[in-house]
């Protein structure tokens, strides 16, 4: 059976930083999939697979902080790659049950399921981290799959540094400084004025029309391509209304300036060695991902301890065209034994 007439519904979860949104799949009281979305996408990039994933499981999509409805990470400091494996955590702790299922995409009341473990299957930016996540807390993951993507891409020390600088100087341009007042200096009111006398405001971002907005989201794409309708899933979640037909994106600016690890070929395959994935794991990869991973090293190739799948189709063929994928995770979630 499969969910193609399951309703679903947002779950709010609270965390220090505001709450994490979910959308959520079928019946609560059936095994869960946690699913994590890609980079600047949002829960509603699994719209389209999930209706055609078994109907005996309950699919829970996170929307990442900083992505969809959910809370952006606290302001005026840059966002770090391993913020969103933190944030995966206290989704872990708040559905915390026996058995889980984690489907992730490129690049996510306490303990009422009473679990202690998860699987994952996530694409690309998600993919990323529900691996570390695997590699970081092995105990809380019964299975992996990753869709089109790889590990920490292994970049030279230049470009690192050269992605560094660029977070920052996108930090600076999503904030506003005014320095103190020099009321301030006298203290008159002690450090209690220290609050009212430091401000920090977003910049100001442009505003479309609803059709602007999908049309954007479709050419900003880096790899891979977005039809009008799947575009059109992550416009729902990523914009807010701010007159008659315009909209603003609501995504943490900071994100284009995100701050990534950035590991040798040599270190990852040491912390492969020191840190295996143990639990069942799959990787499905796109033909036209393939060919940019053989210019890769470590990045969209062969990661350690993975079946692999190969299906003709682009890096987001999981939203174009569901079905490709469907059959293959539709076997991975449903097959108890750990041989695959």
């Amino acid at each position: 059976m499969i969910l193609s007439d399951m309703e679903c519904c947002d779950l709010q979860m609270p965390v220090p930083w505001g709450q994490i949104t979910i959308k959520a799949w079928g019946d609560s009281t059936n095994e869960p999939v946690l699913m994590l979305h890609g980079f600047l996408d949002n829960a509603g990039s699994f719209d389209s697979l999930v209706p055609l994933l078994p109907s005996n499981f309950y699919y829970l999509c996170v929307d990442l902080p900083g992505h969809g409805l959910s809370s952006h990470f606290p302001p005026n400091l840059p966002i770090h790659f391993f913020n969103f494996i933190y944030a995966v955590k206290f989704v872990a702790a708040h559905f915390k049950r026996k058995k889980y299922a984690f489907i992730s995409h490129s690049f996510g009341g306490r303990a009422h399921f009473k679990r202690k473990k998860y699987a994952f299957i996530s694409h690309s930016f998600g993919g990323r981290v529900s691996t570390l996540f695997t590699q970081l807390y092995p105990e809380l993951v019964s299975k992996l799959a990753i869709l089109d993507v790889g590990y920490v891409p292994s970049n030279p020390p230049d470009r690192f540094f050269r992605q560094l600088a660029s977070g920052f100087e996108t930090l600076d341009k999503t904030l506003s400084f005014e320095p103190p007042d020099r009321f301030f200096r006298q203290l008159a009111s002690g450090f209690e004025t220290l609050d009212k006398t430091l401000s920090f405001e977003p910049q100001r971002t442009p505003s479309y029309t609803y059709e602007e907005a999908i049309n954007k989201v479709i050419k900003n794409r880096m790899i891979g391509m977005l039809t009008y309708p799947t575009a059109e899933q992550l416009v729902k979640r990523m914009t807010k209304k701010v007159a008659e037909d315009k909209y603003k994106f609501t995504f943490d600016q900071r994100l284009r300036g995100m701050i990534s690890p950035s590991f040798s070929s040599e270190y990852i395959k040491d912390i492969f060695k020191k840190y295996p994935i143990t639990c069942p794991a799959i990787c499905i990869i796109t033909t036209s991902t393939k060919k940019i991973a053989k210019r890769q090293v470590l990045s969209n190739a062969q990661v350690p301890g993975f079946k692999y799948y190969e299906v003709k189709g682009h890096h987001h063929s999981h939203q174009t065209n569901p079905e490709l994928f469907a059959p293959i995770l539709t076997r991975f979630l449903t097959r108890q034994k750990h041989k695959l």
